[in-house]
């Protein structure tokens, strides 16, 4: 029985007035320990406790969470009992007998708390154990400590558990084995403010939206005439006498082929920086990164390869639209040129997105913090030496 003469003069506060819910309560866990179910009842003296403060009640979830095996639950009740200032010597010295005994089964690990963010160090945060549901709450560890890396020592009991950060961060699975320390990286990101996430999506793809019109304006407008300035008579260019009947009029199409490749490449510009500024919409933020890298990758490949694209095919129409007997030549490096400029364009939208996303994520632009100084540049010059420094903080 948890019951017994030293839990009495545990009452050290002033309880509030007991009411029937609580003395049925307090009933059915006594009932509940008799009959051997220390889990449930460790759980009924953990609800009294949280609702009338009473050192007893405390106790005596702490000898319940003990007896059923769960060392680490009680350890954490006997540590809040013993903060109680005005425990008597006796009733402390009870508590710390207890707290040794539960000590002795558990495990320690040791955290290296790593803070992405200076803004996001978390008071707290949660330890699951993942057995029989139901049978114990959730831990509460403090992960109180200084500066953005720091170690932080908890106890556990063996088995498999989840350490639950904080701002939602997926949990850390572990398995405890006795006599087997374990030291786990931690990392703890900042907390995401999605409103000023969200807006930063939204402007991004705002910024890149009036490509989409003046790109399909300008494809929808001097496509028809491009094809048209292709079989224009020679008497209708414009007084140009060396016109290619394969290939048009040279200056018109020429000119039209300018304007097609623009709208080709803001229509590319703007569906790169609409998709850079939609990733942001993504919760995680190890996710978002990772996207922003591949699309600055996959941006930076895009550019390269629409520069070359293009130029080749300016090229080739430039060199081969002059003479009657290339004229497909001259059609295959308009083709080109055409399919090159939205590549082209596409690449730098990407690159503009992805940079300025990664700018505002590392800068911690989307956390509930100030938007952070990544860099700074400093220099001075004297008689003997002048010296320039640059420093980041990501």
């Amino acid at each position: 029985m948890l019951a017994g003469p030293g839990i009495v003069a545990l009452l050290l506060a002033v309880a509030a007035p007991a009411n029937d819910a609580d003395v049925e309560r307090r009933a059915h866990a006594r009932e509940a320990s008799q009959a051997g179910d220390h889990a449930g009842a460790a759980e009924d003296f953990e609800v009294l406790w949280s609702r009338t403060k009473d050192p007893a009640d405390l106790f005596d979830a702490a000898s319940a969470r003990l007896v059923a095996g769960h060392y680490a639950h009680a350890a954490e009740h006997l540590r809040g009992l013993l903060d109680q200032l005005a425990l008597p010597p006796e009733r402390r010295a009870e508590a710390e007998t207890l707290l040794a005994a539960a000590r002795r089964e558990l495990v320690v690990v040791t955290l290296d708390v790593r803070l992405v963010d200076d803004n996001s160090a978390p008071d707290r945060m949660l330890a699951a154990f993942v057995g029989a549901a139901g049978d114990r709450s959730q831990l509460t560890i403090s992960l109180a400590g200084s500066g953005r890396r720091y170690t932080q020592v908890i106890e556990l009991h063996p088995g498999d558990w989840e350490l639950i950060p904080p701002n939602d961060f997926r949990p850390i699975k572990l398995r405890v084995r006795a006599g087997h320390p374990l030291r786990v990286r931690l990392e703890v990101p900042p907390e995401d403010n999605e409103s000023r996430r969200r807006k930063f999506s939204g402007g991004v793809a705002a910024f890149g939206a009036p490509g989409l019109i003046a790109g399909g304006t300008l494809l929808g407008i001097f496509g028809p005439r491009e094809r048209a300035a292709r079989v224009r008579p020679a008497s209708a260019c414009d007084g140009n006498s060396s016109d290619d009947p394969l290939t048009g009029c040279p200056a018109d199409r020429k000119r039209h082929l300018l304007l097609m490749g623009t709208g080709g490449g803001l229509l590319g510009w703007s569906a790169g920086m609409i998709t850079g500024g939609l990733l942001g919409l993504l919760p995680d933020y190890r996710r978002r990164r990772t996207a922003w890298f591949s699309t600055l990758a996959l941006g930076g490949a895009a550019l390269v390869g629409g520069i070359v694209v293009t130029s080749i095919g300016a090229h080739r129409f430039n060199e081969f639209r002059g003479d009657p007997m290339t004229g497909d030549a001259a059609a295959r490096g308009a083709n080109l040129y055409l399919v090159g400029t939205p590549i082209l364009g596409l690449g730098a939208g990407l690159l503009m997105s992805s940079i300025a996303a990664l700018t505002a994520e590392y800068c911690h632009g989307f956390s509930h913090g100030a938007l952070q100084r990544c860099a700074s540049l400093r220099g001075s010059i004297r008689p003997d030496a002048a010296t320039l420094t640059i420093t980041g903080s990501f």
